[in-house]
């Protein structure tokens, strides 16, 4: 773990964000409650940006905390935003594929 941790480059940590954020988002996709559904859809992705890119100083004790807070919104924000926009997207479309199967007729076959 702490070594995967170390050795993602910006790019392939914008991958992760992205890659789990559509994987949470078919789980809100399921959620019946609009407000709480939503916010995590939007919530999920952010909190995942910012836990991924503290995570050197959390987990790997990097004590270089000044090298990290300048950039820290510079790669947090466009990995969060990136994952909310596929998050939304997901649970749209998720949540039309739902509907659908619901109204479509079932046979007895």
């Amino acid at each position: 773990m702490f070594k995967l941790l170390n050795s993602l480059s910006y790019t392939q940590a914008w991958a992760v964000v992205l890659g789990l954020s559509i994987a949470m988002a078919f789980g809100w996709a399921r959620i019946r409650g609009a407000a709480f559904r939503w916010s995590a859809t939007v919530a999920a992705p952010l909190i995942v940006a910012y836990s991924l890119y503290w995570a050197p100083i959390w987990i790997l004790g990097v004590h270089d905390r000044s090298s990290f807070a300048p950039l820290a919104s510079i790669f947090i924000v466009p990995w969060s935003v990136a994952g909310i926009l596929c998050s939304i997207l997901t649970v749209v479309c998720v949540r039309k594929a739902l509907q659908r199967q619901r109204r479509a007729p079932q046979s007895n076959g």
